[in-house]
């Protein structure tokens, strides 16, 4: 979580920055609504593309992290990644063919769903 958080802190902080939401969290208070309507009605919808676009970078960097689930896995607890490795290392190949193969098809999608979140479209700003 240490090593993640920063990227997804980093993607919802660029849009909340984008966005004048002091603006209009007045506006919808000014209008009657509580903390829990602005909150659900203003904020979220808002920041949805910065929390999207920052869970699946969060994904897609867990998923690849190898260094810190190598050093606390066991063999109950075993990651994609390290599974991969020992398949390899153990000259297991058609097993380690699969896991990349679903590793590849866990990857790739959340790469372009990421790649899809964070393009600006048409009529909003960069």
């Amino acid at each position: 979580m240490l090593f993640t958080l920063p990227f997804m802190v980093r993607a919802v902080l660029a849009v909340m920055a984008s966005a004048d939401l002091q603006t209009l969290e007045e506006g919808a208070a000014s209008l009657g609504a509580g903390f829990t309507r602005r909150f659900l009605g203003v904020v979220l919808p808002n920041c949805k593309n910065g929390i999207l676009a920052g869970a699946l970078s969060v994904v897609t960097l867990s998923m690849g992290e190898f260094n810190l689930t190598w050093i606390l896995h066991t063999p109950l607890t075993k990651t994609l990644p390290v599974a991969l490795a020992d398949a390899y290392a153990s000259m297991r190949l058609e097993i380690g063919s699969a896991y990349t193969l679903i590793f590849f098809i866990m990857t790739v999608p959340l790469l372009l769903a990421l790649q899809r979140a964070t393009k600006p479209r048409a009529g909003e700003k960069p």
